[in-house]
C-alpha cells in the first residue's frame, strides 16, 4: 500500500509539472489557451452568469451542457483569471491530473500490475493534444476525468462490493451527462453493466432490482437536472434537440428560427454510411492519439479480446468488463456521424500524408473528438505491459518513438492542435482586429448594442464588463434595443453588410441596419468596409 501511495504522488508530481508548464507555455505563446473558439466561448457563457445586464442561470443557454461553465464561476468574478483564461485552466488542470492518478489507479486495479498502471499514466504525460486542452476551458477534459472515474469506481465495486464505491460511480458517471451528450451512452452502458454484474454476483431479482434502482437514481440525477432547466427556461425538456437536429428554436432572446450554425456548412460525407463513420472517427482517434500508439493498441486489444473470451474472464473477472464503458464516445460518435447531426472533416491518411509532418497543419473540423477515446487507448495498451517486464519495455520504446517522430523526423504520426493552431494568425480567434481595437481606444462608457452569436471574440477582447453589453441573452433589453436602438444603446458594433453565406448572422445588422431611425440618433464613428460602429448622437 506504502508503494502505491508512493507511486500516486510521483504520478501527481509529474503531472502537475507537465500541467503547469504547458498551460505557461501555451498562454506566453500568443496566448494559444484561448484560440480555440469554443473554449473562448466557454469562458465567457461562465462570466455572463455574474457579470450582465441580466446576470444569472439562464445564461447557459440550451446548447452545450453546464457544468464546465459552472465550475468555472468561482474563478471567472475575477477579471484577470476570466482574462487570462486561467479560470478554465484551473478546471482543466486539475481534471488532468485527476486522469494521469485514475489511468493508474484504474489499470492497476484491472490488471493487478503496477507496470501497467505506470505505461497508462505515460500515455497520459506524452499525448500532446491532451495536454494542450487541458491548458483550456474545454469540455474534453473533465469528460474524459469523470468518464475513467466512472470506470474506476464501478470497477472497484465490482472487486469489493462496497456501496460506497458504487455511488462514486454513480456520481461521476452522473458528471459526465453534464459535461458532453456522450455521457449520456455512459449512462446506459453503466447501468446495464451494473444490471450484469449484480446478477451474477446474486443472481436473486430483489438484489438485482435494489441495486439496478440505487445505482440509476444517483447516476441520472444529471439528464434529470438538465431536462428540468430546459423545461423552466424553454418549456420544453428536450428543447437541446432542436440545436443539433436544426429545427426551428430560439437563439437566446432572438426571434424563434433556424439556427444555422458554421459547422452545418461542413460536408457531413459521414451521413448515411456506417461504414465510413466508423472508419473516420476511427481515423480521427488515430491521428489525435497518435497513428503508432493507436496502431500498436489495435494489436493490444486483439489479444485481449482473445483473452477475454477464452479465459471467460467476462465472468470470472468481471471488472475488466469496464473496459466497455469507455466505448461510449464511440458509439455515440459513430451513431451521430451516421445520421448527419454533426460533421466530421480531418486528413486524408494516405501515404503522401504519413510522409508530410505538415499534414498536422492542415484543414480539420471536429477530429478533436478523437481525443474522447482516449481512455481506451490508454487502457488496452497498458494491457500487455502487465504480462512481463519485456512488454513493458516494449510499449514504452513504441511511446517514445512515437514522441520521437513527432520532434524529429519529417513524418506525420500525430494531428498537433496545438502546433495548428500556433501556425495560425495570433489575434485570428480572440476578437482583435481593427475595429475592436478602434472601439478599445475610444470607448467612453455606456453600453453596447452587439450580436454576442457572432461578436463574442470582440467581446471578450474588449476587455469591457459585459453588463455593458446588450446581446441575444439580455431579455427585453434586447428586445427592445432590436426596434428602437437609441432607448438604451450608446455605442452599436455590428457588421456593415448583412449575411449573405450560412454562417451565423449578425443579429443587429439583421435588425436594424435598415432603420432609418438608427441613422437619425447615432453617427457612424467607425467603417471600414467590413466592420461599422455607431455613437449615439448627443
Amino acid at each position: 500500500m506504502k508503494t502505491i501511495d508512493k507511486n500516486i504522488k510521483i504520478l501527481i508530481i509529474l503531472a502537475l509539472l507537465v500541467s503547469v508548464a504547458s498551460f505557461a507555455y501555451c498562454y506566453n505563446l500568443a496566448q494559444l489557451n484561448l484560440k480555440y473558439g469554443d473554449s473562448l466561448s466557454r469562458l465567457n457563457i461562465s462570466r455572463k452568469i455574474v457579470d450582465n445586464l441580466t446576470p444569472g442561470f439562464a445564461q447557459l443557454g440550451n446548447i452545450w451542457l453546464p457544468l464546465p461553465q459552472i465550475l468555472m464561476l468561482p474563478f471567472v468574478w475575477s477579471e484577470r483569471l476570466w482574462h487570462t483564461g486561467l479560470a478554465g485552466y484551473l478546471m482543466s488542470g486539475a481534471a488532468y491530473v485527476g486522469i494521469i492518478v485514475f489511468l493508474y489507479k484504474l489499470s492497476l486495479l484491472l490488471f493487478n500490475s503496477t507496470r501497467a498502471g505506470f505505461i497508462a499514466a505515460i500515455v497520459g504525460l506524452l499525448n500532446p493534444n491532451l495536454i494542450y486542452f487541458q491548458t483550456t476551458a474545454m469540455s474534453e477534459i473533465i469528460f474524459i476525468f469523470t468518464l475513467v472515474g466512472s470506470a474506476y469506481f464501478i470497477a472497484k465495486w465490482i472487486k469489493t462490493k462496497a456501496i460506497y464505491d458504487l455511488l462514486l460511480g454513480a456520481l461521476f458517471v452522473s458528471c459526465t451527462t453534464l459535461i458532453r451528450y456522450e455521457g449520456y451512452f455512459v449512462l446506459l452502458i453503466s447501468i446495464a453493466l451494473v444490471i450484469y454484474v449484480a446478477y451474477l454476483k446474486g443472481k436473486k431479482l430483489a438484489t438485482v432490482e435494489g441495486t439496478a434502482i440505487i445505482f440509476t437514481t444517483l447516476a441520472a440525477t444529471g439528464v434529470m437536472a438538465w431536462l428540468l432547466y430546459c423545461g423552466l427556461i424553454f418549456n420544453d425538456p428536450f428543447y437541446w434537440k432542436k440545436i443539433y437536429s436544426g429545427e426551428n428554436s430560439i437563439i437566446s432572446t432572438d426571434i424563434v428560427s433556424k439556427k444555422i450554425r458554421t459547422d452545418q456548412n461542413a460536408v457531413k460525407a459521414q451521413e448515411g454510411d456506417i461504414i465510413k463513420s466508423l472508419y473516420d472517427y476511427g481515423s480521427a482517434t488515430a491521428q489525435m492519439n497518435g497513428i503508432i500508439l493507436t496502431s500498436a493498441t489495435c494489436l493490444c486489444s486483439l489479444g485481449f479480446l482473445v483473452y477475454l473470451i477464452r479465459r471467460k474472464a467476462y465472468i470470472h473477472k468481471p471488472e475488466l468488463l469496464v473496459i466497455v464503458l469507455l466505448t461510449a464516445p464511440l458509439l455515440f460518435v459513430v451513431m451521430t456521424l451516421y445520421k448527419g447531426n454533426i460533421p466530421l472533416y480531418l486528413p486524408a491518411l494516405s501515404l503522401k500524408a504519413l510522409l508530410n509532418r505538415d499534414t498536422s497543419l492542415q484543414y480539420e473540423y471536429n477530429i478533436r473528438y478523437g481525443l474522447l477515446m482516449f481512455p481506451l487507448v490508454a487502457i488496452l495498451f497498458s494491457w500487455l505491459a502487465s504480462k512481463s517486464r519485456m512488454l513493458w519495455w516494449i510499449l514504452l520504446s513504441i511511446l517514445l518513438l512515437q514522441v520521437f517522430t513527432v520532434f524529429f523526423t519529417p513524418f506525420y504520426t500525430i494531428y498537433s492542435i496545438p502546433a495548428k493552431l500556433a501556425s495560425t494568425d495570433p489575434g485570428t480567434n480572440y476578437g482583435k482586429n481593427a475595429a475592436s481595437d478602434w472601439l478599445k481606444i475610444n470607448y467612453d462608457g455606456g453600453l453596447i448594442l452587439i450580436s454576442a452569436l457572432k461578436h463574442d471574440p470582440e467581446m471578450f477582447y474588449l476587455g469591457i464588463d459585459y453588463k455593458n453589453f446588450i446581446h441575444e441573452g439580455t431579455g427585453h433589453y434586447w428586445l427592445e434595443s432590436v426596434k428602437m436602438p437609441q432607448k438604451y444603446a450608446k455605442w452599436i458594433f455590428m457588421y456593415k453588410q448583412k449575411n449573405t453565406t450560412n454562417s451565423i448572422e449578425d443579429s443587429v445588422t439583421k435588425y436594424i441596419y435598415d432603420m432609418p431611425q438608427l441613422y437619425d440618433n447615432f453617427d457612424t464613428v467607425y467603417d471600414d468596409g467590413t466592420y461599422v460602429i455607431f455613437k449615439r448622437k448627443i
